[in-house]
């Protein structure tokens, strides 16, 4: 006569219930709800946020909830929505460092970019580009670049890159000449 016997046990992959046998199973008799959930945020320089949440439940009918936000609380409206941020003279890094400082993959959507360019002095000069990537090769296409000096500014306080319909879209910065500036962006998107 062999015993029939339930146990926790520890494996190299999960924590199950065994019979005995070496088949691991769940016993009939346990009727605890057992529901777990995990969230997962992580931040990519501060401008991008994104959360991931999964729920499960093993003794009843299996549901699970993903929630997914994007950067700027994006409901997916119609309404216009905002991101903002600031590129330091420390995320310059150095004369001549291009850095792509905001990448938008959440189209397709329209997008619009002001790079506030009043901080600028004599003596300075940016280059700020545009990039759309292609849809089907995946790689990055200059749509623009916008050659920024401060005694041809006369006056103004941004670059403003119009909307554009794009499925992924990035900006880029970089100072040529002159003394390191710090310049703040701000983002606008409507589908």
């Amino acid at each position: 006569m062999s015993a029939r016997y339930w146990e926790l046990e520890s494996s190299v992959d999960n924590w199950a219930l065994e019979d005995g046998t070496g088949a691991r199973l769940l016993e009939d008799a346990t009727l605890t709800t057992v529901s777990n959930t995990f969230t997962i945020k992580y931040d990519i320089r501060t401008f991008v946020s994104k959360v991931f949440s999964y729920l499960y439940d093993i003794t009843a009918n299996i549901s699970k909830m993903f929630s997914y936000l994007y950067d700027i609380n994006d409901t997916g409206s119609e309404v216009l929505a905002e991101q903002k941020g600031t590129i330091t003279s420390t995320i310059l890094g150095s004369l001549n460092n291009e850095v792509c400082f905001l990448t938008k993959t959440d189209g397709p959507r329209h997008y619009s970019l002001y790079l506030f360019i009043d901080n600028m002095a004599s003596g300075d000069k940016i280059e700020f580009k545009t990039e759309i990537q292609d849809p089907i090769s995946l790689t990055w296409k200059k749509y623009e670049t916008n050659i920024v000096s401060y005694n041809d500014i006369g006056g103004k306080i941004s670059a403003f890159q119009v909307f554009l319909p794009a499925r992924a879209i990035r900006f880029c910065l970089t100072q040529t000449l002159g003394t390191l500036r710090s310049y703040n962006w701000v983002l606008y998107k409507a589908t």
